[in-house]
């Protein structure tokens, strides 16, 4: 194993471990006041997961529709993405389907992406969208 694939796989397991537990606690008011869409959210938070997760995989490899490791992640990420939504009608918040598409449509977002960019330049467009959601949120009138 490389140690670029050891590194990824280090932060898929935090990030997976964090977005878990931030999908399963009531949500900050600071999300509210930065007035970012819940779906823009599920989405970002889904390229990102699936950005990890291929990388972690073939971490010099674009996305090859034709082979089955691109539809096994893409799967096994709709599985997560529904389980996730059931799972919150159990801690107070409400499952909802619109949030699971949402999921959906960052997971295929993110393969199409990897389809065309190496590591590095698909690193650079996560990055660019980690830093637009974090500008966001650091905007956010905090004192009302």
């Amino acid at each position: 194993m490389q140690n670029r694939q050891k590194v990824i796989l280090g932060a898929l397991l935090c990030y997976w471990l964090a977005a878990f537990v931030f999908s399963h606690i009531p949500i900050p008011q600071i999300v509210y006041r930065a007035d970012i869409s819940d779906k823009r959210l599920h989405c970002i938070e889904y390229l990102i997961l699936v950005f990890l997760i291929w990388f972690s995989i073939g971490p010099d490899r674009k996305v090859n529709w034709y082979r089955p490791a691109a539809w096994l992640v893409f799967f096994a990420t709709a599985c997560y993405a529904g389980m996730d939504e059931w799972l919150q009608g159990y801690v107070g918040r409400t499952p909802d389907i619109m949030d699971f598409t949402a999921d959906i449509i960052g997971a295929l977002l993110g393969l199409i992406l990897f389809s065309f960019f190496t590591f590095r330049s698909a690193l650079l467009f996560v990055m660019g969208v980690s830093i637009f959601l974090l500008t966001n949120l650091a905007r956010a009138d905090i004192s009302a």
